[in-house]
């Protein structure tokens, strides 16, 4: 009973440790297109930045992305390597997404809040087999601690 508890909690841990994670995503070619979808409204002058995909505290160097109007403009920022997403506040305060989701064309809509983005020539990240591995394993060993626990 003990190892299931143990199991559980740490089966937890691992998933609320990797979905409050932001989305990274891959630009599938030298160039991403912008296009604010809905403005989040709760910010004082809010500004849209691109983070290295490693700098999860949004304190690194950044670049911004001139998107200010809904549906009007689409910004075209040119990047190569793995990003993150992030809207700060003119204080310098930034939020990372609280939501993303990737669409089978190339684009994903990313969520900031009520604030909502597409950003169209990305793709995502591949989970790494480690991961799918560990997963099974998981089961795997919860599947016999409830076997033993039936005995």
């Amino acid at each position: 009973m003990k190892l299931f508890k143990l199991l559980t909690a740490s089966a937890l841990a691992i998933f609320a440790s990797t979905s409050m994670a932001s989305t990274v995503l891959v630009p599938t070619s030298g160039s991403v297109d912008f296009e604010l979808l809905i403005p989040p409204f709760s910010l004082e002058d809010p500004g849209l930045f691109i983070f290295d995909d490693e700098d999860t505290a949004f304190v690194g160097d950044s670049i911004f992305v001139p998107v200010t109007s809904p549906f009007d403009d689409v910004a075209t920022v040119d990047i190569d390597t793995n990003f993150i997403l992030a809207v700060c506040e003119d204080g310098g305060l930034c939020y990372g997404e609280t939501f993303g989701e990737f669409l089978g064309d190339g684009s994903a809509i990313v969520q900031f809040g009520e604030g909502a983005v597409m950003v169209s020539g990305v793709a995502p990240v591949p989970v790494p087999a480690a991961v799918w591995l560990f997963d099974t394993g998981l089961l795997g060993l919860v599947a016999v601690a409830r076997r033993r626990r039936t005995r």
